[in-house]
């Protein structure tokens, strides 16, 4: 099931940055903290937002992305971060 991440998902969302990093080779290149995940996706004014995949009950991967702007085109856009 692909649903809108809660705030309780938040360990598990950096855990699966944090395993995307150590694929990629670049373990050290994630920095985000759970304080950073919390305020940026979860907090008040949110800047990312992020959806899951959920079986049985766990969380298995995530989508996050944030709106962007194409100054040469006059468009928005969406970005997508991590899959």
């Amino acid at each position: 099931m692909i649903r809108v991440a809660v705030k309780e998902d938040a360990p598990r969302i950096l855990q699966l940055i944090k395993d995307l990093a150590e694929y990629e080779k670049a373990p050290l290149e994630a920095k985000a903290t759970l304080e950073q995940i919390e305020e940026t996706i979860f907090g008040n004014n949110p800047t990312a937002f992020c959806h899951v995949c959920e079986v049985e009950g766990q969380v298995i991967g995530i989508a996050i992305w944030f709106l962007n702007y194409s100054t040469w085109l006059g468009k928005p856009g969406l970005y997508l971060e991590d899959l």
